[in-house]
């Protein structure tokens, strides 16, 4: 999936949803930022395991352990604590929990040292699956959150096909594919949505 970390989508559903990093101060009951940095190179298992963490402090609802997570940047970015819950609270209002793990991939981010995780899933008050993308840094913590519906593609007579020839690439060993795949939470331009439009995270 191609993924530029300077860049995140927001959407006309929560046109705040996007969390980059303005400041404002963790609130006395987020636990420090600190006791969260640790060692998480690129892809590997810690890495992979704090992605998932972070996803369920988003999920849940736990705005206060996600948000001290937030990198510096990202909290100096963004609309703090408060804006945090706020959101928090909408999407638990308008989407619900998640009930169902539909999918999830991991990727090296192609422009920082970060580690990209994008978790689709069927959650209970949406009619579109969810389509959640985290990066976080090598210390744990959060350098980038977005979150979206994820509409099925538009209908035409390659959406359901099925490969009935065996097909094999002209390479040998074992390969990382950044960018293919039927789905947005694999392949991002496989949906262009006209509700979604970029933003600097810079």
């Amino acid at each position: 999936m191609q993924l530029r970390h300077r860049l995140c989508a927001a959407t006309v559903l929560f046109p705040a949803l996007m969390f980059a990093q303005t400041a404002a101060p963790p609130t006395k009951s987020a636990p420090s930022t600190a006791a969260s940095l640790g060692s998480y190179p690129v892809m590997s298992t810690a890495a992979k395991n704090r992605a998932r963490q972070l996803f369920e402090y988003f999920e849940s609802g736990q705005s206060a352990h996600l948000y001290a997570a937030f990198s510096e940047q990202m909290k100096k970015s963004s609309g703090g604590s408060v804006q945090l819950t706020t959101v928090s609270k909408k999407i638990g209002s308008e989407w619900g929990r998640e009930v169902k793990m539909l999918g999830e991939n991991f990727a090296p981010d192609m422009l920082a040292t970060n580690t990209i995780y994008s978790r689709f899933s069927q959650f209970a008050k949406s009619k579109d699956p969810i389509c959640t993308i985290l990066a976080i840094d090598q210390q744990g913590q959060v350098a980038l959150l977005h979150f979206q519906p994820a509409p099925q593609p538009s209908g035409n007579r390659f959406v359901d096909y099925k490969d009935t020839t065996k097909l094999r690439l002209p390479f040998d060993g074992d390969w990382f594919v950044y960018n293919g795949g039927r789905d947005i939470y694999q392949n991002s331009p496989t949906v262009k949505q006209s509700v979604t439009r970029l933003c600097s995270l810079s």
